[in-house]
């Protein structure tokens, strides 16, 4: 196939697992949730406007689980409509709406078989900078600079442009739930490789993804010493990282 730009959007396989990030339970149940593809954040039994409530970004996917919380729901956040990417019977993904960016708290509602379930407070961030895994959960869902899924029997040469994906950058004048129609570089973030400012040619919207997706492409250096990456993602005050795999030139 063609070789993709470097400095421009890209596209990756369509696998819904590549779009599911973070979980807030609104369950009381469990003290633990998820956090993004490198382990887990304690989070007490949400207290309004406390220290212990879960917390978001506008933009951000969620994904916001409990019993009987689908399959058929409807979502505000901050009293704005949030759009549903995926329900099933006890977990939702969410797109946060944008339009909470000025909100510092607000009130997650779910209305479910034509039953609002409680109340649930979150607090609002301006950044939860989350990188989408590979199926394995370990790394980065990557594509290499010749358009190839990064794996460990095709790995990024030292160099090259490395392509992931990522949500929770940061606000945008757009629709979260709407798919990107096209490229728009919102240089959103910055990016460490392996300790070191590495050079970002583009941050972006990913056209073909919803607009709560960010794109990012990076170059990695030209010199490296072992069989992964470390890639650090840094929006905002707030950062992600994940790894990918790698050879020498």
């Amino acid at each position: 196939g063609a070789r993709a730009r470097p400095d421009g959007p890209r596209r990756l396989a369509d696998d819904r697992r590549h779009l599911t990030t973070r979980r807030i339970r609104t369950s009381m149940q469990s003290p633990s949730h998820p956090y993004g593809p490198g382990g887990m954040a304690r989070s007490r039994s949400p207290a309004a406007g406390g220290a212990s409530t879960p917390f978001l970004a506008p933009g951000e996917l969620i994904v916001v689980y409990g019993p009987d919380i689908g399959p058929s729901p409807t979502v505000t956040i901050g009293d704005l409509p949030a759009f549903v990417v995926a329900a099933a019977h006890n977990e939702i993904e969410v797109a946060v709406p944008f339009g909470i960016v000025n909100q510092t708290s607000a009130t997650l509602r779910v209305t479910s078989g034509g039953v609002s379930l409680p109340d649930f407070p979150v607090r609002v961030v301006p950044t939860v900078p989350q990188i989408f895994p590979a199926p394995n959960g370990r790394y980065a869902a990557a594509l290499n600079e010749d358009g190839t899924v990064n794996t460990r029997d095709n790995p990024a040469k030292a160099g090259s442009v490395i392509t992931f994906w990522a949500t929770g950058t940061g606000w945008m004048d757009a629709d979260a739930g709407q798919i990107a129609a096209e490229a728009r570089n919102t240089s959103c973030c910055t990016v460490r490789i392996n300790y070191r400012a590495a050079e970002v040619l583009y941050a972006g919207t990913s056209p073909g993804l919803l607009n709560a997706v960010t794109q990012i492409n990076a170059r990695l250096p030209q010199q490296l010493n072992a069989d992964t990456a470390l890639i650090e993602l840094q929006a905002g005050a707030r950062s992600a990282s994940t790894r990918v795999f790698t050879t020498a030139p």
